[in-house]
């Protein structure tokens, strides 16, 4: 599956210092370039952003993202759910196949 929100390749490198809470999934906050914030961020093998808590699709581009952080609260989140997945999760490849 293609997914649709890559972060920018120096914020590859700053996810990649984020702990996940679940295999391949790491909740984050994001400041962006206009210094608003956005918590409960849910990136897919440090890379994606494929969901944020209260959102169906990403209110902002991924190139305005400035910083990615994680508080306490995005190490250990006490709810694991509830996040609306940007992406549709099937068995097809890319081709429709």
């Amino acid at each position: 599956m293609k997914l649709k929100y890559k972060l920018e390749h120096d914020l590859i490198a700053q996810a990649a210092k984020c702990r996940e809470f679940a295999n391949g999934a790491a909740q984050v906050s994001v400041t962006l370039t206009d210094g608003r914030r956005f918590d409960n961020v849910l990136l897919s093998d440090k890379t994606y952003i494929i969901g944020i808590k209260g959102y169906s699709d990403l209110p902002f581009s991924p190139g305005d993202i400035a910083a990615i952080s994680q508080t306490p609260q995005d190490v250990r989140p006490r709810e694991r759910s509830g996040w609306i997945f940007f992406d549709e999760w099937n068995s097809t490849n890319a081709d429709g196949e």
